[in-house]
């Protein structure tokens, strides 16, 4: 597996003949190498440079190497360095202090140039499809988000359907129900709206659906939800109101309606809306408020159209 980039790796020894050999051999790799020579140092780079890998003494002059490891996998920034140890240790206890302390792997001097190259270039590479695992997980969560807003969605308006609109309902619910505030929605049907399908298509018909979804959102309050809840008829949850407010915004929304003119190829279509209202009552079920509002489009439909019921 070919390296995805030019990594970069710091070495971190406070022997320059150490610096030195491994530079010169890292050179031929297509890696960009910085070095430290205290643990402090070390530190303060990490922490600017953010490397791929870190090449780390055990034992430095100023903090002991495990120290050094601890701090960088207590960071949020660092920890998922890898870190390799150098040391002429080979004290099991050590290096199991080591590996405590998060590190990946070490190397005993005096090490074989071939391993450390080999080595390195195996925990890069690990490194690169642990990141790349997890874009791929990031890049999938997205996606599926994306995929469950979208099945909330109705595709012709951009409105919520009924699936969302259910959705806005429970977490309304549960928020009016913590502040014992008012809550109400209306059902708003647009009046013979088969007569415009069947007389100038159901492409016109869907503009109108398009335009009509448009002034319910821009005529209602910024807080409320707006929804297709089927055909040509529309919902919206309206928090925070009661009957009479729910009232004030069915007619607001009625009267833009009524004087908004849909202009399409020459014609112009004049449409009307009826609504019918419904108010929360304790103990009371989405399906019964919607029953209540439903009931009243009925006798809004029946009383001339064009009025709000409730």
């Amino acid at each position: 597996m070919e390296l995805i980039k030019a990594h970069e790796i710091l070495i971190v020894d406070d022997s320059p003949t150490t610096l030195s050999i491994l530079k010169q051999m890292f050179s031929k790799e297509p890696y960009r190498i910085s070095e430290a020579g205290t643990g402090e140092e070390a530190i303060s780079k990490a922490l600017r440079t953010f490397p791929d890998l870190i090449l780390l003494d055990l034992n430095l002059p100023d903090i002991d190497g495990i120290e050094i490891c601890k701090i960088l996998k207590d960071n949020a920034l660092t920890r998922d360095i890898p870190i390799l140890f150098i040391t002429g240790e080979r004290n099991t206890k050590k290096l199991c202090e080591a590996f405590n302390a998060g590190a990946l792997d070490y190397i005993i001097k005096p090490f074989d140039l071939m391993e450390i190259g080999a080595r390195v270039k195996t925990h890069l590479q690990l490194m690169d499809l642990i990141q790349r695992h997890k874009k791929l997980i990031s890049d999938l969560k997205e996606a599926n988000e994306r995929i469950d807003s979208l099945s909330k969605m109705d595709m012709l308006t951009g409105l919520y359907n009924r699936r969302g609109i259910e959705e806005k309902f429970k977490m309304e619910l549960s928020r009016t129900k913590r502040f014992e505030s008012p809550f109400s929605i209306f059902l708003g049907d647009l009046d013979g709206f088969k007569n415009i399908n069947d007389s100038f298509g159901h492409n016109l018909g869907d503009n109108v659906l398009q335009e009509i979804a448009l002034l319910l959102k821009e005529n209602s309050r910024g807080y409320d939800c707006i929804g297709r809840w089927g055909g040509e008829e529309f919902i919206g949850l309206l928090p925070g109101a009661d009957c009479d407010g729910a009232r004030k915004v069915a007619e607001s929304i009625r009267s833009k309606v009524e004087r908004h003119a849909i202009s399409r190829n020459d014609k112009k279509i004049q449409v009307t809306m009826s609504f019918g209202l419904s108010s929360l009552k304790p103990d009371m079920q989405f399906s019964e408020l919607i029953e209540v509002a439903d009931r009243n489009l009925y006798q809004a439909k029946r009383s001339g159209k064009n009025i709000v019921v409730g």
